[in-house]
């Protein structure tokens, strides 16, 4: 029997990859970001490298956009480096370059600078990601 904690994964995996370039699939992954604990980065970032679908792969930075981990910094350098950047793709790319920078408060400068997510995407580049 799985624990209510496993159960939460489950769903959040399950909703990442029914996630769709749909404004449903946003707002159900907003209101499921509050579910995201901690302990559940780790196996969502595992998620992440088995994902092949940018809509898929921007639905888990968003929903684990508010956690600060060390192990997410891989998966935000590679959606950062490689995500498309038109359309709404730009919300999630802040968060990935916010998040590279390993301070979330910087997510402003990189909606509202001219310039910032290109910068922060051709650096995730250099480094190969």
């Amino acid at each position: 029997m799985r624990s209510e904690g496993e159960n939460v994964l489950a769903g959040l995996v399950a909703l990442v990859e029914s996630a769709g370039d749909d404004a449903e699939t946003a707002d159900r992954i907003e209101a499921a970001r509050d579910q995201v604990r901690g302990e559940h980065v780790a196996a969502l970032v595992e998620v992440y490298g088995r994902l092949a679908d940018w809509p898929q792969r921007r639905a888990l930075i968003a929903l684990i956009q508010d956690h600060l981990l060390p192990v997410a910094v891989p998966a935000m350098r590679h959606f950062l480096a490689g995500a498309p950047s038109e359309g709404s793709y730009e919300h999630a790319l802040a968060v990935a370059a916010a998040h590279v920078d390993g301070d979330l408060s910087h997510f402003d400068r990189y909606l509202d600078v001219p310039g910032a997510i290109d910068a922060a995407r051709r650096a995730a580049r250099a480094r190969g990601s």
